[in-house]
């Protein structure tokens, strides 16, 4: 049987490789243009509301800081594994699905919609391992 402590940098690891994949398209100049565009088309054809829009410069430099600050937190996550770690990327991911949430309101691609999802999945696998591993630890203590 798998130690709850190993199953939770497993799943810390795999939620940092997750976010690669989400933020490296955000975190490179150019790139960022293209992989909004892509989102912005794909919730076109699939006749969903909502729009990307043009992003000025400014605003751009924002979506770029925003995905390499994402890959330094992934990196940490990679590094460093732990449970602590744990309860600051679920209130980083509960952040970032309040914040989706009201940029649908004010008119972003409904699309996004699937990443506020997977943020709620990835709280929830998170939660549910940092219970067990809490527990586990509480039980090893208390014998």
């Amino acid at each position: 049987m798998v130690d709850t402590g190993q199953r939770l940098k497993r799943l810390i690891r795999l939620s940092a490789v997750y976010d690669t994949l989400v933020a490296i398209g955000f975190a490179v100049p150019g790139l960022s243009n293209l992989y909004i565009g892509l989102l912005d088309s794909v919730n076109r054809s699939l006749g969903l509301g909502g729009s990307a829009g043009s992003f000025p410069a400014f605003a751009m430099l924002f979506v770029n800081l925003m995905g390499v600050l994402a890959l330094t937190w992934v990196g940490v996550r990679l590094y460093r594994p732990e449970p602590f770690l744990a309860v600051a990327d679920v209130v980083a991911r509960t952040a970032f699905a309040i914040l989706i949430t009201a940029a649908l309101f004010a008119g972003a691609p409904v699309i996004i919609v699937g990443l506020a999802v997977l943020e709620i999945i990835w709280i929830a696998l998170i939660v549910l391992a940092l219970l067990a591993y809490s527990a586990a630890k509480a039980q090893a203590k208390a014998a």
